[in-house]
């Protein structure tokens, strides 16, 4: 089982505000299907998708954690949870992880696609309004949830 996002990088088992990163990617997972209607399935340690929540909240919680000012600023931490997709949607693109790590899960959909690799070249504010929608979605649940000291 993953303990470690796919990059190395950052630790499932982190304690950020009071909960572990796992922690907070299963609860902003589960706000995000809430939000959208969908059937709550928990995310396995080691897809895709969790690690892309787990690179993007942790980018964000060490900036928080360097200025906790920023979370007046939504658009801002928006940015961040959007670099941080970026950054790891490159990471599992190129690198493929699952075919060198078992810990790794092949995502269901091929990556390389036109709509992500375009996501990946923009900054946060070129996003059309639902691709931002998806960033400020969990910058809300984060905003709502976090309690700093």
């Amino acid at each position: 089982m993953a303990t470690i996002t796919a990059n190395n990088i950052y630790k499932y088992d982190t304690i950020y505000f009071n909960k572990s990163l796992d922690e907070w990617i299963q609860e902003v997972h589960k706000n995000n299907l809430n939000y959208y209607g969908w059937k709550n399935i928990p995310l396995k340690r080691g897809c895709f998708g969790y690690d892309n929540l787990g690179v993007s909240l942790n980018l964000l919680f060490d900036q928080i954690l360097n200025n906790k000012t920023i979370l007046n600023d939504k658009l801002l931490c928006a940015n961040y949870i959007h670099l941080g997709w970026t950054m790891n949607y490159i990471y599992w693109r190129d690198y493929k992880p699952w075919l060198t790590n078992n810990n790794y899960i092949k995502p269901s959909k091929p990556l390389n696609d036109d709509r992500r690799n375009n996501c990946a070249k923009l900054s946060f504010n070129d996003l059309d309004d639902d691709e931002k929608e998806k960033d400020l979605i969990i910058v809300d649940y984060i905003i709502k949830n976090i309690k700093l000291d």
